[in-house]
């Protein structure tokens, strides 16, 4: 009973935050109703997304019940390649890092032009 209380409130709570910052960001009611209804999508789409995610969700859910009741939680193969896609996932697929190299790149690129080209 408590724990759906808290939740209803937490759900509350942020509602009502959000309503008052968005308000507060935005006071010309047209113009807010003008930035959502340039963000919306149909509702099918919605609606499509919204059962795709759930999906997902209760697979994974599953996924994990099942391999815990068989005894086959981190362990193996699957382990390993769970492994693999959780380090890239987190690691945002190395975006940041290959930012950052080509950044290097382009700064050393730069630095020699400028030298071959006597600018500095």
């Amino acid at each position: 009973g408590m724990i759906l209380f808290s939740f209803t409130i937490v759900v509350v709570g942020y509602t009502l935050i959000s309503h008052a910052f968005d308000v507060f960001l935005y006071p010309d009611p047209e113009f807010r109703s003008a930035i959502y209804n340039a963000a919306g999508i149909d509702i099918f789409w919605f609606d499509t997304l919204v059962i795709l995610m759930t999906l997902v969700v209760v697979l994974g859910w599953l996924v994990t019940y099942y391999a815990e009741q068989n005894g086959r939680g981190g362990e193996g193969r699957l382990s390993t390649l769970w492994l693999a896609f959780y380090t890239l996932v987190a690691r945002e697929f190395f975006v940041a890092g290959i930012y950052a190299r080509l950044s290097d790149f382009l700064v050393r690129l730069a630095t020699r032009l400028n030298v071959m080209l006597r600018w500095s």
